[in-house]
């Protein structure tokens, strides 16, 4: 078997390298694991038959490295295509937000959370659309992301979302080694689509509020997820629609059901307005 032919790096990660290659006369994205044992070939052999205009399509395992994928062309990932390149200094927002949710104090007069102007908006609604579609697929297939996160989501500057790096992916009923990040996972840690939607609350929160629902050290941000809500975005700024809104609130839910029924009004919300 001949190996990829790597052209540059596009990323790395905290067990991979993702590189734009060139395998079998293609141009590629070869996903270079620090460790590729059984589980990450069962992973890989679960997505590989997988086909949908929202996944990054699986190509090939290569022994002993990692894997090929289809290579996204000039994408970013969906937080700055929503918001734009993050700013060098904190701007000021709504004044002292405070206190019971576990984010981090404002100096007087200033706060890190800030509105997602119209464009953002617009751009956040028809990349939401493309991704609720994908994770459907992907759940009407028994297989779960588990890692979902703005890096994990690409958009083209045509509005194009690929979604991408199914290393944690596995079967609902795989509890084994099941993990996610702590930022953007669930406050429960038995494996069910209701964590992937959990953590897409948690990345239309942050395009519209430009923060994590929750803030701190790792245990602290646990701890809270189990035990307090999260604020609304509209409570923190200005101009969230009201749809974005329950929305958002609906999947950061610890309850599991509210997150199921939050999806399908929105996307029953969508239909209606599309066909009226």
């Amino acid at each position: 078997m001949t190996d990829p032919v790597r052209v540059r790096e596009l990323g790395r990660g905290a067990s991979a390298t993702v590189y734009e290659a060139v395998h079998r006369g293609a141009r590629v994205a070869f996903k270079v694991l620090d460790d590729p044992g059984p589980h990450e070939r069962a992973a890989f052999e679960r997505v590989r038959g997988l086909a949908h205009a929202g996944l990054a399509g699986m190509r090939e395992w290569i022994d002993g490295a990692g894997f090929t994928m289809d290579l996204v062309e000039g994408g970013v990932d969906v937080l700055t295509w929503v918001r734009g390149a993050p700013p060098d200094v904190v701007p000021v927002g709504r004044p002292n937000i405070s206190l019971a949710f576990g984010q981090r104090q404002q100096p007087e007069g200033t706060s890190a959370y800030t509105s997602c102007d119209p464009v953002g908006v617009a751009r956040l609604r028809g990349a939401l659309v493309q991704l609720i579609e994908a994770l459907h697929y992907m759940h009407g297939a028994s297989i779960l992301h588990g890692d979902l996160r703005p890096s994990n989501v690409l958009v083209t500057a045509e509005g194009r979302v690929t979604l991408l790096d199914f290393g944690l992916s596995r079967a609902h009923d795989d509890a084994s080694s099941y993990e996610a990040s702590t930022a953007y996972g669930p406050p429960e840690v038995v494996p069910s689509p209701h964590a992937d939607w959990y953590a897409l609350g948690t990345i239309v929160f942050e395009c519209l509020t430009g923060q994590l629902p929750f803030l701190g050290s790792a245990q602290h941000v646990l701890v809270t997820k189990a035990t307090v809500p999260p604020p609304s975005p509209s409570f923190l700024v200005a101009g969230v629609p009201g749809d974005l809104d329950a929305l958002t609130m609906g999947l950061l839910s610890r309850n599991l059901r509210v997150r199921i029924v939050a999806v399908d009004t929105y996307r029953r919300g969508l239909l209606s307005s599309t066909h009226p």
